[in-house]
């Protein structure tokens, strides 16, 4: 047994020899289950968007379009 002492570098290394499965089971099982699972969970992954085109509403005198081009070739485009 250690006792009460404090602990060094080579206390800390006859730790890891003793108790060297801790790290090394959890390192090589979880990516492995992981994989496993992710081949198995269906992907439920849906996407939608909606577009609203719309004139321009403010006065041609007040804000000067920077657009050029009509809707209908914008939405081509899109």
């Amino acid at each position: 047994m250690l006792g009460h002492r404090p602990l060094n570098v080579e206390d800390y290394l006859f730790i890891l020899k003793r108790h060297w499965w801790v790290i090394a089971i959890p390192t090589v099982v979880l990516p492995i289950v992981a994989v496993v699972a992710t081949l198995y969970i269906p992907a439920q992954y849906v996407s939608q968007s909606s577009v609203q085109i719309g004139q321009q509403k403010v006065s041609n005198d007040l804000v000067k379009s920077i657009v050029t081009e009509d809707i209908s070739s914008r939405l081509a485009s899109i």
